[in-house]
């Protein structure tokens, strides 16, 4: 028991010393208290709340998934509309659709189902060959259905798109927002983004840089 207890608190001074965003930083090792037992206190990162909020949304839905737009589950797609107040905020499915296919070489759109139910659509832009770094790696739309929202629908869909991004070896990704009452600026705020100070044609450009995890909403 005391070689035990000994390594223990060894070990926890150790990892005092050590400060990253994935690991959790011990502020404080106490010797033992009258059970015989020692501690060793610990503040949760943010990283830590982060990925325990994402594997709390999976859990929460685990039959959603993104899907790639096909000619099988595009009249679902076209189906996804947010409500009649956030059009100013989100240009409708058949636009980005219509845009991909322009951008087929850099957009990047996925249909959200939840099961067999469609509940949303994000599109992303990838392009590393862009002038702008502000737009190489990109959020370029996200509709949740009106009904679906307040879901958790919007912070799997971010999420995919970052995961894909990660996979690219992408390091930073932006989106972008027009400001206003009713502006999704709060959700992105909420996941981490932050805004870089840059307007682009009326729109708010914020940033993540992808060595972190999505925040606590």
């Amino acid at each position: 028991v005391e070689v035990l207890r000994t390594r223990m608190i060894r070990e926890a001074r150790s990892a005092a010393q050590l400060s990253h965003p994935s690991i959790i930083t011990v502020f404080d090792v106490a010797e033992p208290d009258p059970s015989g037992r020692s501690h060793a206190g610990a503040r949760k990162t943010p990283g830590h709340r982060r990925r325990r909020r994402s594997r709390l949304c999976r859990m929460n839905h685990p039959s959603l998934h993104a899907v790639e737009i096909s000619p099988d589950n595009i009249d679902a797609a076209l189906k996804v509309k947010v409500r009649e107040d956030q059009n100013t905020f989100v240009a409708p499915v058949d636009r980005s659709l219509a845009e991909a296919y322009a951008s087929r070489n850099t957009a990047w759109p996925r249909l959200i189902m939840d099961g067999d139910r469609p509940v949303g659509f994000v599109m992303a832009s990838f392009d590393p060959d862009e002038k702008d770094v502000d737009f190489r790696c990109a959020i370029w739309r996200l509709n949740v259905a009106e009904g679906e929202q307040g879901k958790g629908y919007g912070r799997f869909a971010v999420e995919t798109v970052l995961a894909e991004a990660r996979r690219r070896g992408d390091k930073r990704i932006t989106v972008s927002w027009v400001p206003g009452e009713g502006s999704p600026e709060g959700f992105y705020l909420g996941l981490g983004f932050r805004t870089t100070g840059r307007v682009d044609d009326g729109e708010i450009i914020a940033e993540l840089f992808l060595d972190q995890e999505t925040a606590e909403a």
